[in-house]
């Protein structure tokens, strides 16, 4: 853990998460959250409070990658004989 905070600010999220009445509040701040120590703190609660089905992996950072990477390789990609044919005609 990084020592900005440390043990204090974990007990204190860990006593204010007791409070959160509203399970989907936490599962919703859960997904933006980056640091595995914290991530803890956030799925026991759920398991405390909730009935576990919620889905507690990280975010879907590499289906938004591969999202652009596609997108990329579609605007780069090698233009067809008919599209050259259409930009030579309009730049001549």
């Amino acid at each position: 853990m990084d020592k900005v905070g440390g043990k204090p600010i974990m007990d204190c999220i860990k006593s204010e998460l007791k409070n959160v009445e509203d399970v989907s509040l936490i599962e919703e701040v859960l997904k933006n959250i980056k640091k595995d120590e914290i991530r803890k703190l956030f799925i026991e609660a759920i398991k405390e409070k909730g009935d576990g089905s919620c889905d507690y992996r990280r975010p879907t950072i590499g289906k938004i990658t591969n999202q652009y990477k596609e997108e990329d390789a579609r605007l780069y990609a090698k233009p067809s004989e008919e599209q050259l044919r259409r930009a030579r005609e309009l730049y001549s």
